[in-house]
């Protein structure tokens, strides 16, 4: 598994805005949605491409087209303040939403959503996901994708905690499929309630209200 922390003073000052507690959720919304663009540009490089021409108003010009569309997979509900501008990005991209439910005694993640295609050979895979705290619902979304054929499953979160990175590092270690994480900074630890230090906060409540 590799582990990419993006260096970008754009992303930087962005991260400062969502960690911020006094911001209000539209602020946060549209940072965490100006995040996942920066994120996915550098998430999106090793996408591969096929070469080709294409006709401008002047003469024929080489050109790159991606091989394969990557399917997009918010993992709900946090995941889907990521979705918007992952549309943006690439909006021929297929999406499946997938939900699990973590017990907040245990941190064990039950599913009660999956809408993945049957059949995921030679499909790239983009998982979005703004925290990864435990990792223990992102290893069971991965392996199921790895399951499904997925050749590449490629995260996409704002911050991460390194119990989490950990946890999904040893379960990518048993899979066949490479697994790639893109984010914008490792914070230090988990809390009692296994919410990320510093963190920032609830993302799913911050995006979408309630407590």
């Amino acid at each position: 598994m590799r582990l990419t922390v993006v260096e970008h003073p754009l992303l930087a000052a962005t991260l400062t805005g969502i960690r911020d507690v006094n911001s209000p959720a539209s602020t946060f919304v549209e940072l965490v949605e100006r995040a996942t663009l920066l994120l996915l540009t550098a998430a999106t490089a090793d996408l591969p491409t096929d070469a080709g021409t294409v006709q401008t108003p002047l003469a024929t010009a080489d050109c790159r087209r991606l091989r394969h569309q990557p399917l997009l997979v918010p993992v709900l509900r946090a995941g889907l303040g990521m979705l918007e501008s992952a549309r943006r990005l690439l909006p021929e991209a297929p999406i499946a939403l997938v939900g699990l439910r973590r017990d907040e005694r245990t941190a064990r993640a039950s599913w009660y959503l999956n809408a993945l295609p049957t059949d995921l050979t030679d499909v790239p895979v983009i998982v979005l996901e703004p925290m990864i705290a435990t990792g223990g619902t992102l290893g069971d979304v991965v392996t199921r994708l790895a399951d499904l054929g997925a050749p590449t499953v490629t995260v996409v979160s704002v911050i991460c905690a390194p119990a989490g990175i950990a946890a999904l590092e040893r379960t990518a270690e048993r899979l066949p499929t490479d697994v790639h994480v893109v984010t914008a900074a490792q914070d230090r630890s988990l809390n009692d309630q296994f919410f990320i230090v510093p963190g920032l906060g609830d993302a799913g409540d911050r995006l979408f209200g309630g407590g």
